[in-house]
């Protein structure tokens, strides 16, 4: 049986989780890190350490840790010795990825320099599409002049179809333009929510800056391995190009989320998939988990949808901020 997972982050300069700090002009600022240690919090604190060295001297704004340890006090025990617990977000996977590999026990993500922060959640009551309505609702009030750039990414505890359903009432109260990722965390899990553990909500980062966007949401009907690993590359390809015919710079960040059930069924083909997806990002650094359901745009014009069996990519851009 398949299961899914949501995630929704969102960035901003207001309240709701805002946080701010010295950010280098004009620059975003990624660092990754990941740890197979077999003690919790010892390997959330050393893939959280990898994130922050990667920084330099630039302080987070946003730190963002999934893992597949399923013992979420421990883990948050060690991310939070390290940084400051009200910017950690993320919850338990089924496995973290990034640029590293796709099976780490914890996977951590830590974002400074240009770029806004802003955080929601909601608990379950009355059901996720309510829950989306109550993220989009919060974001609304916070929300500053439009931004160059925007993302949002959500997750959380909706399995699939539900994360179809969050994703509507946040476009309900956002528009269908406002651009969407993520994935579910599958039932039970924990979620992660300023450095607190918590179960059955749902949660919103907004990211807002001087970057831009590309999506890509793919399937494989049938779910033959080839087809899985031809799909996750693919998704990489339609954002970050191929190297070849089209040209494109490296992105500071490529998000993905992919489908629990497809990791399940690749079998000896998961580091294939891993792979493709790595030599299509181009040396960009890579952050995202295997979940329960996954969130995202079919591309760059249609709307952001809750789906199930599905890989999402979102290629983070920088550009020149206006003047």
């Amino acid at each position: 049986m398949r299961r899914f997972a949501w995630l929704f982050i969102v960035v901003l300069t207001v309240p709701l989780g805002c946080q701010t700090g010295a950010s280098p002009a004009n620059r975003l600022v990624v660092g990754t890190g990941a740890s197979s240690q077999n003690d919790p919090q010892t390997a959330s604190a050393e893939a959280a350490n990898q994130a922050l060295q990667a920084l330099g001297s630039t302080k987070p704004k946003l730190v963002l840790v999934f893992d597949q340890v399923q013992s979420g006090e421990a883990v948050l025990r060690g991310v939070n010795s390290v940084v400051d617990p009200s910017i950690v977000f993320g919850c338990e996977s089924y496995s973290p990825l990034t640029e590293q590999g796709n099976t780490p026990k914890v996977g951590v993500l830590a974002i400074g320099g240009d770029v806004e922060v802003v955080s929601a959640m909601a608990k379950l009551d009355g059901g996720h599409e309510k829950c989306g309505h109550e993220l989009g609702k919060q974001f609304k009030a916070a929300a500053p002049a439009k931004p160059t750039g925007e993302l949002m990414i959500l997750f959380g505890s909706c399995h699939v179809p539900s994360d179809d359903q969050l994703v509507g009432g946040v476009r309900a109260e956002l528009g269908d333009k406002f651009p969407v990722v993520g994935a579910a965390a599958s039932g039970g899990m924990n979620i992660y929510y300023q450095g607190k553990a918590m179960k059955d909500i749902n949660v919103g980062v907004l990211l807002r800056g001087n970057f831009r966007c590309d999506f890509a949401c793919k399937e494989a009907p049938g779910g033959e391995k080839d087809k899985l690993v031809s799909s996750a590359r693919d998704a990489v390809v339609q954002v970050c190009g191929d190297g070849s015919t089209t040209v494109r710079p490296t992105p500071a960040l490529l998000f993905i989320f992919d489908c629990g059930g497809r990791r399940g069924q690749l079998g000896d083909q998961l580091q294939t998939e891993f792979d493709g997806m790595k030599n299509a990002a181009g040396g960009s650094k890579m952050f995202g988990f295997y979940g329960s359901g996954e969130i995202g745009p079919v591309d760059n014009v249609s709307p952001s949808r809750g789906v199930g069996y599905h890989i999402v990519s979102c290629a983070v851009y920088p550009i020149a901020p206006v003047k």
